[in-house]
């Protein structure tokens, strides 16, 4: 009887032992993990950075502490690639992701800060692969351009007006730390605030001698960044050599967006170190860490490109980490909106302030949309209902006829593209019924996209029909609400 007891007593103190000691695993499990947000419709091909607040150990970078694995917890090949500031980690996928495909991202405590310091909490993040039906269509060449133009574009939009720029004097002003940037009167200025409140002006360079306007100022750590108008001188190119008739007249002057990097280490000799010039109007700017992504847009005239021939028929660009000089863009690096809202090109480049000596991402798109809206993962681009011209496209493209199509749609045609690191992957389409509606019509929540839209547009009256559209990562409708 006494040993049954014992044997009795020390059984359930032992289950009371085993049960702390799960228990406090379980807390201490909770107190060291961080799951991120979930990521929906990435690309394929996603680069993922992950930021870190201070420098990583580069030894401690292997598939052990960093590593991704599918939904059936099989590990997936990737490639891990460290910043030059030892600040953020990029994952890149050996072979693309399966579209459709949900996959998991683990970075262990194994991971280390300079010098030997684990990272303390390991780090884990879900994704969903876009499932994407087909790629946009490429522009491909002159010839296709010629006839878009002259059998559809050229007899329906109007000319593409200019962005206003801003009037008045402009003052801009960032801080970071202990500093902070004024741009007044076309001249930057780095002021060290103590902490009383007393500024010392430290040095200062004058930006107006590149930009005739100036939009946005930016700050990255060392690196200060203007963007504005200006005007360039651009080399004609992209031609047939026969159909050119004026060869004396081998440039042009147009409107630029231009973007400036300034390092900033040495306060008192602030220094311009880069220069990033789209041909076109300002569309807009988005800064998202490191990276900041520069839009612009330039009208595809038809009387200009296909008689006069006094601009080049696709949109220039210029990196000087590349080169000083202008570069058209390729017609296979072009892609086309199936539908057009306006005859003219959108362009897009993105730069890595923390990879300085990174080309920028350049990409074209031709049938610029009416309204664009970017998160921190997508950028999106709402083309107005003016009919389906798939088919016309198709036949543009592949077959060299053509075939008007004046249906107009009360509807809306949404494109997603992918936040990849400086560049966009297109990972979505969703035909929207109606016609988008307020000042911020698109909402990304909770891996989920919200639209509004009905019947009238965001300057008409409002109309009585409008619903709440609810989209998935797959951009299906999957709920709407009448409001």
């Amino acid at each position: 009887m006494r040993k049954n007891y014992l044997y009795k007593k020390f059984l359930f103190l032992g289950m009371i032992i085993a049960m702390t000691i799960s228990i406090a695993t379980a807390i201490e499990k909770i107190s060291t993990e961080v799951e991120l947000p979930v990521m929906n419709g990435v690309s394929p091909r996603m680069e993922l950075t992950i930021p870190f607040d201070k420098p990583i150990q580069a030894d401690s970078i292997n598939k052990s502490s960093i590593y991704v694995t599918d939904s059936k917890g099989k590990r997936v090949d990737v490639f891990r690639q460290l910043s030059l500031d030892g600040k953020s980690i990029k994952i890149i996928p050996v072979e693309p992701y399966q579209k459709g495909a949900e996959y998991k991202l683990w970075i262990r405590g194994s991971l280390k800060y300079e010098p030997n310091e684990s990272i303390a909490k390991s780090i884990t993040m879900r994704f969903a692969v876009a499932s994407i039906e087909e790629e946009l269509p490429k522009l491909a060449s002159y010839e296709n351009l010629k006839s878009i133009l002259e059998t559809y574009a050229a007899k329906t939009f109007h000319k593409l007006p200019a962005k206003s720029g801003l009037e008045g004097e402009l003052e801009l002003e960032k801080a970071a730390g202990e500093y902070k940037y004024l741009l007044s009167n076309g001249i930057l200025k780095a002021i060290k605030v103590s902490t009383k409140g007393d500024e010392e002006q430290l040095g200062e360079i004058d930006v107006s001698r590149e930009l005739d306007e100036v939009y946005e100022l930016m700050v990255y750590e060392r690196y200060i960044v203007a963007v504005g108008s200006s005007k360039a001188k651009i080399k004609k190119s992209g031609y047939n050599a026969l159909e050119v008739k004026d060869k004396g007249n081998a440039y042009y002057i147009n409107a630029t967006v231009k973007l400036l990097v300034y390092d900033s280490y040495d306060k008192s000799n602030i220094k311009l170190v880069r220069e990033l010039e789209l041909e076109g109007y300002y569309q807009g700017v988005r800064q998202i860490g490191s990276i900041i992504y520069l839009t612009a847009n330039r009208e595809a005239d038809h009387y200009q490109l296909l008689f006069r021939k006094d601009i080049n028929p696709t949109p220039s660009f210029r990196d000087t980490v590349m080169s000083k000089r202008f570069l058209a863009i390729d017609y296979n690096s072009i892609a086309c909106f199936p539908e057009i809202d306006e005859a003219a090109y959108l362009t897009t480049a993105g730069i890595d302030l923390s990879n300085p000596g990174e080309r920028a991402a350049i990409a074209a798109y031709f049938g610029i949309g009416s309204y664009q809206y970017t998160t921190d993962s997508n950028m999106y681009v709402a083309i107005k209902g003016q009919g389906d011209l798939s088919s016309y496209y198709s036949s543009i493209m592949y077959s060299g006829d053509s075939q008007s199509n004046d249906s107009i749609g009360p509807e809306t045609y949404l494109y997603r593209f992918y936040i990849n690191g400086t560049k966009l992957e297109y990972t979505g389409k969703a035909t929207i019924p109606g016609i988008l509606e307020h000042l911020n019509p698109i909402e990304e929540s909770e891996g989920k996209l919200k639209v509004i839209a009905g019947e009238a547009g965001p300057l008409e009256s409002r109309s009585s029909s409008s619903s709440l559209y609810v989209l998935d990562h797959n951009m299906d409708i999957i709920s709407s609400t009448e409001l």
